[in-house]
């Protein structure tokens, strides 16, 4: 794949389209040709991932779009459908939209890598560091004061 087409499909996710519509594009490889190449190329992988990423704000958009211009005269379960389609997609795309809250160390990265590095021993101490500023943050606050 040249690196002109990874850059188009890549532009045509970000526009909001899924990988499957861009193959099917005359001008387009094969979706498993894609697939190929996203599984030996890190860098293609990557700039997938930000493709999808970007393009999961058209699809929160869309969203708004789909809600606003139902009728009356539509079915409000193929609205609903629509709408939670698209917004499972862009959750699934971009944290941002997600309904999962994630939990990272104070660096961002995630705390699950950051134990699997860590030693028993470090788990261990790790795990009581944060015990303890458990229980100083429920412990309950006195107020200091001078007797006059």
């Amino acid at each position: 794949m040249t690196p002109e087409v990874a850059a188009e499909i890549c532009r045509r996710i970000a526009s909001g389209r899924t990988l499957l519509a861009v193959c099917r594009d005359p001008d387009m490889p094969h979706h498993d040709a894609v697939y190929d190449e996203i599984a030996r190329s890190p860098s293609f992988s990557e700039a997938i991932a930000r493709a999808r990423a970007e393009s999961a704000h058209g699809l929160a958009m869309e969203v708004l779009e789909i809600a606003d211009a139902a009728t009356s005269d539509d079915n409000p379960q193929l609205v609903k459908n629509r709408c939670d389609q698209r917004r499972w997609l862009a959750g699934k795309y971009n944290p941002m939209y997600s309904e999962k809250v994630a939990v990272t160390d104070s660096d961002g990265g995630s705390i699950a890598a950051r134990l699997a590095r860590m030693s028993a021993a470090e788990r261990l101490a790790w795990a009581a560091d944060i015990a303890a500023r458990a229980r100083s943050l429920l412990e309950a606050p006195t107020i200091e004061h001078e007797d006059s």
